[in-house]
């Protein structure tokens, strides 16, 4: 926190200097949410269509996995007492193991789903930079912030050029699926 708190004044001293060397115009500042861009834009929400469809088949196979777990506890339950004590040992060191086995399972699917979170925003954040640059010459601007990160902490609304990174992106995106 202290480290951003530097940064945003170094950045204010060095646009109250880059400003004064503009014969007393303002700086034209604005901000950007790039969560709303990942959640709003055409290739965020296709981004979260291939989660949702990632996610969705992983869940089919652990319910399946899970229901024959609960089988398989049933059985032990019911029939574990008329069980010698060796094969009950074995059932119940049959489950264990399926147990485990379950949860590595879950565990490497939420890392899996994760990466391919991580890859998509990462996509998603790269073909943002170009833009996000050709939108600050085009808008001449002097900074643009991301709302996000705790660097802004007060700005009007008109500072907030979201919508037109969103709209911009999708144009982009489109005129690229075009080729």
């Amino acid at each position: 926190m202290r480290a951003k708190m530097i940064w945003l004044g170094v950045m204010l001293l060095v646009l109250g200097w880059v400003s004064a060397g503009q014969a007393g115009e303002k700086p034209k500042i604005a901000y950007i949410d790039i969560q709303e861009v990942l959640l709003n834009s055409k290739a965020g929400l296709e981004a979260k269509g291939t989660l949702a469809k990632e996610s969705e088949a992983r869940k089919k196979l652990l319910e399946d996995k899970d229901r024959d777990l609960k089988i398989l506890k049933e059985e032990l339950d019911r029939k574990g007492s008329a069980l010698s004590s060796e094969a009950r040992s074995r059932k119940q060191a049959e489950f264990t193991k399926k147990q485990e086995e379950f949860r590595e399972l879950l565990s490497r699917m939420e890392m899996e789903l994760q990466r391919k979170d991580y890859e998509l925003t990462q996509t998603i954040l790269k073909s943002l930079e170009g833009i996000i640059e050709n939108l600050g010459k085009r808008g001449k601007y002097d900074l643009i912030l991301e709302k996000n990160e705790g660097t802004v902490l007060y700005a009007p609304k008109d500072y907030d050029i979201t919508g037109q990174l969103i709209k911009l992106f999708d144009e982009e995106n489109r005129s690229e699926s075009k080729k």
